[in-house]
């Protein structure tokens, strides 16, 4: 099978012809892609694709990675004044970072004038040839590898956008700027989606949404209010991109296990993740027709294991998940380089091996 193939097997009856579990990762770290480049990219016959995020998933043998998801939408910088008394621009995302870094600091969206401020600015992309283009490039190598269209979600980006001390207050109250944060960030949200469908429609094939819902160990909301604050929004969103023939699925951080009926009544039909101690035989007896998308070790088995360690690691999950056919293994992220190249190689390899139908 090819690899997009494979992996869009997961989610109808083409699961029964499949040839062997998939494998997917979100993306190859460029400091892994430094420490590594003679490894990755010294073989003068292989048939590399001039994208080093790309070239390197295809070399250490995924089937899928997240992909590109040019902008949808046009805003203006509105003026802020930030906790340091600093003047910032800030963009749609509202957030401040640590000076010459990309670490996040806080959030600069705080009060309804501001919202107001920027929401006035934002005007959809008509221009649909950038998304045409990407999908395009992606059809090229879907028989390597499959670039999954990546956007983000609508609950992380309030939260980080607010900052999580405002979020709190906000939240608790369900004040006006709240309820408002949610629509604006949901309404970005639709205009990416319906822009992925004038741009790709069905050739798209399935659509990641990063929304970091968990963050190691637990939920930071609890599937009732995620339902009644976020899950109308998701629903009608999701419901454009299944129309479309697009598959819905969400990325988040940590442990969402209690999180899955949620996620499954608003439309999304699988996970990519699974950190934080999440149980594979739990997930698969409790959730049997939702796909689970990662499950690989990246605090022990990936940066540490030995080889024996790493098939055991890899064996265990496939004993788990392997034989309902809604699996695809890959670490629960990135590939970084807290991970040795032997070892990436290696989960792979047996990823393959043990994974055959």
């Amino acid at each position: 099978m090819q690899a997009k193939e494979r992996l869009l097997a997961l989610f109808d009856d083409a699961r029964r012809r499949l040839d062997r579990v998939p494998t997917f990762v979100q993306a190859v770290n460029p400091d892994f892609i430094q420490r590594n480049e003679d490894a990755l990219f010294s073989d003068e016959n292989y048939e590399y694709v001039n994208n080093p995020g790309a070239d390197a998933a295809l070399v250490l043998g995924f089937d899928g990675i997240f992909g590109d998801f040019p902008s949808a939408f046009t805003y203006e910088p509105v003026v802020v004044i930030d906790s340091d008394g600093k003047k910032r621009h800030i963009n749609t995302e509202g957030r401040a970072y640590h000076d010459g870094t990309r670490f996040y600091k806080g959030g600069l969206l705080t009060s309804q004038d501001t919202l107001d401020e920027i929401r006035a600015t934002v005007r959809p992309v008509a221009d649909t040839r950038p998304m045409q283009a990407t999908i395009d490039r992606g059809e090229a190598l879907a028989r390597r590898i499959f670039a999954v269209p990546k956007t983000g979600g609508i609950f992380s980006r309030v939260l980080l956008a607010m900052g999580y001390k405002d979020f709190a207050l906000h939240y608790r109250k369900r004040t006006r700027f709240y309820r408002e944060m949610i629509e604006f960030r949901a309404g970005l949200l639709r205009a990416e989606v319906e822009y992925l469908v004038a741009g790709g429609g069905k050739k798209a094939g399935a659509l990641f949404i990063a929304d970091d819902i968990a963050y190691k160990g637990r939920p930071m909301i609890p599937p009732d209010r995620f339902l009644s604050d976020f899950g109308v929004h998701y629903k009608e969103i999701l419901g454009i991109a299944r129309d479309a023939g697009i598959v819905p699925l969400l990325h988040t951080d940590g442990d969402v296990t209690d999180m899955v009926p949620a996620f499954q009544q608003v439309g999304f039909r699988g996970v990519q993740g699974w950190e934080g101690g999440c149980d594979p035989r739990a997930t698969n007896e409790r959730f049997p027709d939702f796909v689970v998308i990662g499950f690989g070790d990246m605090n022990e088995v990936l940066p540490f294991g030995i080889e024996a360690r790493i098939e055991a690691h890899v064996r265990d999950l496939m004993a788990a998940l392997k034989e309902n056919r809604h699996f695809a293994i890959g670490p629960s992220s990135v590939v970084n380089a807290t991970m040795p190249i032997e070892n990436v190689r290696a989960f792979v390899r047996h990823a393959k091996a043990l994974g055959k139908y």
